[in-house]
């Protein structure tokens, strides 16, 4: 899991500065605070979050902006499933979906081997749909091409 601050694209998205919205919290070492959230520069922003700071961020942006703000507005939480290596590799290194007639020539240098590489990747496809919801259309002709031949 990753929490990172989307105040940056919020304060551009509504038109207010950082320094409006420091003068707007009432304390000008807030400023210095809200500079190092917004910073470019993701290694240098802070690494955790500061209940007070955002009780002044978001009643301060709210009397700025006159639109509710909520602390989902202003944070993205994203999942990070780290896949099996060995699945992934399998992926990168798939040949072209194989037809009929390329199995019958026996590209794989025996059937066990051939099976077990198509588990492989049907595996590999179970693990990306839950870790990214989605595939590429890349990977889904590989793996329907594998199902079919099994």
């Amino acid at each position: 899991m990753k929490l990172d601050w989307k105040l940056k694209g919020i304060l551009e998205e509504r038109g207010v500065s950082v320094y409006a919205l420091a003068r707007a919290m009432g304390n000008q070492t807030h400023a210095v605070k809200l500079y190092r959230i917004t910073n470019a520069d993701v290694t240098k922003r802070p690494r955790r979050v500061d209940f007070d700071t955002l009780e002044q961020i978001i009643p301060a942006l709210e009397t700025l902006t006159g639109k509710p703000v909520t602390p989902n507005d202003l944070l993205e939480m994203t999942f990070e499933k780290k896949i099996n290596t060995k699945l992934e590799a399998a992926l990168k290194n798939a040949k072209p979906p194989m037809t009929a007639e390329m199995l019958d020539q026996k590209i794989y240098s025996t059937e066990d081997e051939r099976i077990a590489f198509q588990d492989a990747m049907i595996e590999l496809q179970a693990e990306k749909d839950e870790a990214r919801g989605k595939v590429s259309l890349r990977e889904k002709e590989i793996l329907d091409s594998f199902k079919k031949s099994k």
